[in-house]
């Protein structure tokens, strides 16, 4: 499972997305003590390097 977090330009929580590969249903939500946590990776749209017209 997936587990995205992503944040407005003010760092407020814009949305939680929940992804399983293999689309099976969720039994249950992972608590916090089973999650692993990844380095944030660098993207061209991350905040503060938006193209285009702003949309706040």
């Amino acid at each position: 499972m997936s587990i995205v977090v992503n944040v407005d330009k003010r760092g407020n929580l814009f949305e939680l997305d929940f992804w399983k590969v293999d689309f099976s249903p969720l039994c249950q939500y992972p608590t916090p003590d089973r999650l692993v946590l990844k380095p944030l990776q660098k993207r061209a749209n991350q905040v503060g390097e938006q193209k285009g017209p702003r949309s706040d």
